[in-house]
C-alpha cells in the first residue's frame, strides 16, 4: 500500500503543500474553509501526520538537512565534508536531498523538512527568490543558504546565509584576460535561468565586455551543464570561432574545454587561454595548472556548520557572511600584445 504523504493530501484538497504544512501546524493564516477541506481530506484518505510540527517536538530529531539545488558537483561535495564534520563534533547528523529542478524549489524543502523531522536546513546552489519568503515562513527552523544568489527584498532576519561575490570574482577573472591582451573572448556558461550563480558570472563577463569597449557576440556563449563532458562539447563549437581565450564558469567544464583543445592539436595557452572558477584542487594539478578563481571551499563549508550550530544551540541572530575569493594565477592563459 502506498503511504501518504502531504503532497498527497495537497493535491486532493486542491491547494499547495505549503497549505497542507500550515494546517498540520495549526497555524493561524489559512482560512477556516480552507482548513476544513484540508482536515477532510486527511480523515478521508487516513492520514495519520507523523511529521508535522507537532511530533517534530515531540520527537526531536538530530537531523540537518542539506538541500542541493541543481546537478551534483565536486564543490559541493567537498563542502558537505566540510558541513558534516563541522555538525557532526556536536552529534549532529546529515540528511542529503537533491532537487535538479530549479521550480518549487521552497516548497519541495518544506516538504523535505517535515518528512524528515529535521532541526535544521542548509541550501546550496540556486536562488532565493522573493516569492519564497512565505516557505521561508513556514520552515520555522534555522535555515543557511550557502553559495547561492540572495535576494534583497526578503526579509534577511528569517535566514542565515554564507556566499562569495559571484559578479565581482568573475569580473575581476575577465579583467585578467582582458588585460592579458585578449580580445575575443568565448564563455562557457550554463542554462540554469535567472537569479543563480551563472547569471551573476554571465552578467560579469557582459560588463566587463562593456567596460573595456569590446564587442558581445552570441557565437562566443556556449552552454554546458558542470559537467566535464558538458565543457569539452561547448569548447567545440567555440573552437568553430576566433576566440583566443575562453572563460569556463567552473573548473570541471574547463577542464572538459582543455581536453577539447588538445583534441583538436591545440596547445592551451600557445593556441587559447582558458579561465576556470571554483578552484578545485584537481585543476592544480592538471598539466597545464589551471588559471582559476579559487572559491574557500573549506571556509564556506565552517562557517555553514558553525552558523547552523550557533542557531540550534545559542539561538543567535542571523548572521550573513561573505566570504572572499582569491585568483590562481595557473599557466592557462598567455600574455598577448595588444591587437
Amino acid at each position: 500500500m502506498k503511504t501518504i504523504n502531504i503532497k498527497d493530501i495537497a493535491k486532493a484538497a486542491g491547494v499547495g503543500v505549503s497549505t497542507v504544512s500550515r494546517v498540520l501546524n495549526d497555524q493561524p493564516d489559512v482560512k477556516a474553509s480552507t482548513k476544513e477541506k484540508v482536515l477532510k481530506v486527511i480523515d478521508e484518505l487516513n492520514y495519520v501526520p507523523n511529521n508535522s510540527a507537532r511530533n517534530l517536538k515531540r520527537h526531536k530529531t538530530n537531523h540537518i538537512g542539506i538541500f542541493v539545488i541543481g546537478e551534483y558537483s565536486t564543490f559541493f561535495s567537498k563542502v558537505i565534508q566540510t558541513i558534516e564534520k563541522e555538525v557532526s563534533s556536536q552529534k549532529y547528523s546529515i540528511v542529503l536531498h537533491f532537487h535538479k529542478e530549479n521550480v518549487k524549489t521552497l516548497e519541495a524543502a518544506v516538504e523535505f523538512a517535515l518528512e524528515k523531522r529535521l532541526v535544521g536546513l542548509i541550501f546550496l546552489g540556486g536562488g532565493l527568490l522573493s516569492s519564497d519568503e512565505g516557505y521561508l515562513k513556514q520552515l520555522n527552523i534555522p535555515v543557511v543558504f550557502g553559495s547561492t544568489v540572495l535576494n534583497d527584498d526578503i526579509d534577511k532576519r528569517l535566514y542565515n546565509s554564507v556566499t562569495i561575490n559571484n559578479f565581482g570574482a568573475a569580473y575581476h577573472g575577465m579583467m585578467h584576460l582582458i588585460n592579458s591582451g585578449h580580445r575575443k573572448i568565448g564563455l562557457i556558461t550554463t542554462n540554469d535561468g535567472k537569479d543563480n550563480v551563472a547569471e551573476k558570472r554571465y552578467q560579469a563577463y557582459l560588463k566587463a565586455l562593456e567596460d573595456a569597449k569590446l564587442s558581445h557576440h552570441a557565437e562566443y556563449v556556449t552552454i554546458g551543464d558542470y559537467s566535464i563532458e558538458s565543457g569539452y562539447h561547448a569548447m567545440e563549437e567555440l573552437l568553430k570561432t576566433d576566440v583566443t581565450a575562453v572563460f569556463a564558469i567552473a573548473d570541471l567544464m574547463a577542464i572538459g574545454a582543455m581536453k577539447a583543445a588538445h583534441d583538436k592539436g591545440l596547445v592551451v595557452p600557445n593556441d587559447i587561454s582558458l579561465l576556470g572558477f571554483d578552484g578545485l584542487e584537481v585543476s592544480k594539478y592538471m598539466n597545464p595548472s589551471l588559471t582559476t578563481i579559487e572559491q574557500p571551499t573549506d571556509s564556506m563549508g565552517m562557517n555553514i556548520g558553525s552558523v547552523i550550530l550557533k542557531q540550534l544551540i545559542d539561538e543567535e541572530e542571523t548572521e550573513h557572511i561573505v566570504l572572499d575569493t582569491s585568483f590562481y594565477k595557473g599557466q592557462t592563459v598567455k600574455e598577448m600584445k595588444e591587437v
